[in-house]
């Protein structure tokens, strides 16, 4: 925008002003443009306003404007709810909190830190394998990831080792392997459980065709459900590898 000094005595301040049409480039409609004026002591300030912004100008515009991106909404919603809950975030996956693997080791998640950590991975589409072990989430923290993992189809590898989930956890993961095909491994050792769960696991088994690797190593089995294992183990011809070492089994039974 060009502009002019024109240097007057300071008393006189008449002026006269015309407006001036334009004409566009492309022979389009006619616009008014006003010079404007303004006074600084003794010298009158002359400019020209720019013509107004075209329409496709302004699309444009608003175009260029910059979206938050996924990472971005994660790292907020995340935030968000570790300030609700009164929770520390997590540093490894506020760094990357979208990555194919994500492992949260012995960080004493307990159940409001595995709640918080649900709600950003609602949005994930890219992790695999989600690992979680020695975080002590209980069958509470069970519980309120039960809607991300049943909905998430991308996690192929749930490792829960040493969480505390004990018989209600372990009913809460069976009805996440029934809602949810894609998990092909899983690890529930040191769980604390007993033949009730391995009873559920077992007709869990009867039902599902896709996981293949199954650790349920250092928990309390016993005969029953090492027996109810083995039978289904006849029929589920999809599961490569059982893990039941470190269980109560007796030679006798």
């Amino acid at each position: 925008m060009a502009g002019v000094d024109l240097r007057v005595p300071p008393r006189k301040t008449s002026r006269v002003v015309k407006c001036r049409t334009q004409q566009t480039q492309d022979g389009g409609a006619l616009f008014l443009t006003q010079p404007e004026v303004t006074r600084e002591g003794s010298i009158l300030r002359l400019s020209t306003p720019s013509p107004p912004p075209d329409e496709d100008d302004l699309d444009q515009d608003v175009g260029n404007v910059r979206k938050p991106d996924v990472d971005e909404i994660k790292k907020r919603l995340y935030q968000r709810e570790c300030t609700r809950l009164g929770v520390t975030p997590v540093g490894a996956f506020m760094r990357e909190p979208t990555r194919s693997q994500l492992a949260i080791r012995h960080y004493s998640l307990g159940p409001r830190g595995a709640k918080a950590l649900s709600v950003p991975l609602m949005l994930d589409s890219t992790l695999t394998s989600l690992d979680l072990e020695g975080n002590t989430i209980g069958a509470d923290g069970m519980a309120e990831m039960v809607e991300m993992l049943c909905e998430n189809c991308s996690i192929t590898h749930l490792n829960l080792k040493r969480n505390k989930l004990c018989s209600r956890g372990a009913s809460l993961v069976m009805r996440v392997l029934k809602s949810n095909r894609h998990i092909v491994s899983l690890n529930l050792a040191a769980n604390q459980l007993v033949d009730i769960d391995g009873l559920t696991i077992a007709d869990m088994l009867r039902e599902t065709r896709t996981l293949k690797s199954l650790d349920l190593s250092d928990n309390a089995l016993s005969f029953r459900s090492g027996k109810a294992l083995g039978d289904v183990l006849s029929q589920n011809e999809s599961l490569e590898s059982l893990d039941l070492s470190w269980n109560q089994f007796r030679e006798s039974g």
